[in-house]
C-alpha cells in the first residue's frame, strides 16, 4: 500500500504498578506509573497544500517520548484507514492503565464545531465530504474515556490554514475548542480559531519548543506547556499563542530529577497494587494473532524477526496467503462479498436480499460507499473478473486495484430486482495482479448495489 504505516514500535519493558480502584486520594501519596503508551502521527505529503515539517515533528516527538519511557506507535503520511487502525490499537493499549499520549501534526480543520484530522489521500471537495474522508478528533477522546486509564494527553499541532477553505461555506479558522474529560489535558499549537505556522526550520515552531522543553527534567506537563507558550509567543511576535484545556487530577512528569522516584503523582484512590512485568512483544502479539490482514502479520515479523512468536506468526502468514490463492479449482477463486476485509458504509444483508449479500448501511443517502478485499499472489496473475449481483435499477460501481481505477461504471446492467432470485453473474473485464499483496476495491459515491460474490478466473 502506497501509504502503508511507517510503523515503529519503541518498546520498553519496565515493572509497573497497576491500580485496581479509581477515585480520589491526596497528592501527598505518590503513585508510580511507568506504563506509558503514545500514538504519534505526522502527515506531510498531501496532494494539495503539502506541509514541510509534520513528519519531522512526529519523528522528533517519537524519539523524545521513547527516551521518556513511552512505548510509541508512529505513523507517517497515514491514510484514513491507517489512522483509524492506529487509534483502535491505541485504545486497546490504554485499557491496561497508566498514561496515554496522542500527538498529531498535519492539516486539521473544524466543521460545525467538530475537529477533524486530515489523512493522506482524503478527497474533500466540500464540507459534507469531511465526515467521510477525515478522522474525527473526538474519536481519540472517546477511546481514552472508554479505557478509563489514569491520565491522558492530547497534543494537536494541526492548526494550519484550511487547504479546502475556498470550497467551504463557513470561514472558521484553526480548530474548535474541545473540553478535556476528567484526568486529561488537550494542548493546541495555537488558540482555538487561530492559525499556527509550519515553521521555517525542520520543525513547526510549536513542536520545536515542545521537544526542547520535554527534555528538561523535573517539570510537570503544565510547566512544560507554559515554557513552550512563552517561547512561541516571543518567536512569532505574539501572532501564535499555544493553548491548553486541562482537567488533570495530578502531576505528570516526562522526565524526573534524579532525587525523585515518581513520574506520575496520581489523584486516584489508593487500591490494591499489583506489580507485573510489561512485555511489549506479548501485547502486540495479542493484538495481531487473530488478524487476517497480511500487512499486520508482516509488520509484527518486521518488528520482532527473532521474537518468541515468530514461528506462530509465519504459520498464520502462510495460512492467510494459501487461503487467498487456493480454491477447489487451482485456476478459480470465488470470494464471498461478505468476507471482504474492510468496508465503509456497507453491511451484510438480510432476507429477502440474502444474508451473505452486501449493500448500503442505513441511512442509504451516505455519499461514500466502498468494500475492499486483500489478495496475495506468489507471481503475476491475470484473470477474468465476474461479479454476482442484483439490481432493479442501474447502480454502477468503480473498481480499483491497489488504489488505481481499472474499471469504471462496472455492473451497470439491471437484473430485474433486488432479491436472491435476481442474483446473476456478469463478466466485467480482465485484471492483472502483481506478485505480492493486492487490494481490490469496489467504490460508489451513491447507494450501493446488492453484491453477493466475486469470481476470478485465471488466464495464466
Amino acid at each position: 500500500m502506497k501509504n502503508f504505516l511507517y510503523l515503529l514500535i519503541l518498546c520498553i519493558c519496565l515493572p509497573v504498578l497497576v491500580y485496581a480502584e479509581r477515585g480520589i486520594k491526596s497528592l501527598e501519596q505518590e503513585i508510580r506509573s511507568d506504563l506509558r503508551f503514545a500514538l504519534v502521527i505526522g502527515n506531510s505529503n498531501y496532494s494539495s497544500a503539502p506541509l514541510k515539517n509534520p513528519k519531522n515533528d512526529a519523528l522528533d516527538i517519537a524519539e523524545v517520548l521513547k527516551n521518556s519511557n513511552f512505548e510509541v506507535l508512529l505513523l507517517l503520511d497515514a491514510s484514513q484507514r491507517e489512522i483509524d487502525d492506529g487509534i483502535r490499537i491505541f485504545g486497546k493499549k490504554l485499557r491496561k492503565g497508566g498514561a496515554g499520549l496522542f500527538f498529531y501534526a498535519g492539516h486539521g480543520i473544524q466543521v460545525n464545531g467538530r475537529n477533524y484530522l486530515i489523512p493522506i489521500g482524503a478527497k474533500i471537495e466540500s464540507e459534507s465530504d469531511v465526515k467521510y474522508e477525515a478522522v474525527d478528533a473526538g474519536r481519540v477522546l472517546g477511546k481514552m474515556e472508554d479505557a478509563g486509564n489514569d491520565l491522558n494527553i492530547i497534543i494537536l499541532d494541526a492548526c494550519r490554514n484550511n487547504p479546502f477553505a475556498r470550497s467551504f461555506r463557513s470561514s472558521n479558522k484553526g480548530l474548535a475548542k474541545m473540553d478535556a474529560p476528567k484526568g486529561s489535558l488537550i494542548a493546541y499549537s495555537t488558540a482555538p480559531g487561530s492559525v499556527a505556522s509550519d515553521g521555517v526550520g525542520s520543525n513547526g515552531i510549536f513542536t520545536k519548543y515542545l521537544v526542547e522543553n520535554i527534555k528538561n527534567p523535573g517539570l510537570t506537563i503544565e510547566q512544560i506547556l507554559k515554557g513552550v507558550r512563552i517561547q512561541v509567543v516571543q518567536a512569532t511576535s505574539n501572532k501564535q499563542v499555544p493553548w491548553e484545556s486541562s482537567s488533570l487530577m495530578g502531576d505528570f512528569y516526562f522526565n524526573v530529577k534524579k532525587n525523585k522516584n515518581t513520574a506520575f503523582v496520581s489523584s486516584q484512590k489508593k487500591g490494591q497494587v499489583i506489580e507485573r512485568q510489561v512485555d511489549a512483544e506479548e501485547e502486540m502479539w495479542a493484538l495481531v494473532k487473530e488478524s487476517k490482514n497480511i500487512k499486520e502479520i508482516k509488520t509484527f515479523l518486521k518488528i520482532y524477526p527473532h521474537g518468541k512468536f515468530k514461528n506462530h506468526a509465519k504459520l498464520i502468514l502462510n495460512r492467510i496467503e494459501e487461503t487467498n490463492i487456493v480454491n477447489t479449482k487451482p485456476e478459480l477463486l470465488v470470494i464471498p462479498a461478505a468476507n471482504f476485509n474492510r468496508s465503509q458504509n456497507i453491511e451484510v444483508g438480510v432476507l429477502p436480499y440474502g444474508k451473505d449479500v452486501i449493500h448500503n448501511a442505513k441511512p442509504y443517502h451516505q455519499a461514500v460507499n466502498s468494500a475492499e478485499y486483500d489478495l496475495y499472489f506468489k507471481k503475476n496473475r491475470t484473470s477474468k473478473l465476474y461479479i454476482e449481483y442484483a439490481a432493479h435499477s442501474s447502480r454502477p460501481i468503480d473498481i480499483y486495484l491497489n488504489k488505481k481505477l481499472i474499471l469504471k461504471n462496472a455492473i451497470f446492467k439491471t437484473t430485474g430486482g433486488w432479491n436472491i432470485e435476481n442474483q446473476k453473474w456478469h463478466y466485467q473485464g480482465d485484471i492483472s495482479f502483481h506478485a505480492g499483496n493486492n487490494t481490490l476495491t469496489l467504490h460508489r459515491n451513491d447507494v450501493f448495489p446488492h453484491i453477493r460474490r466475486i469470481k476470478l478466473e485465471f488466464l495464466e
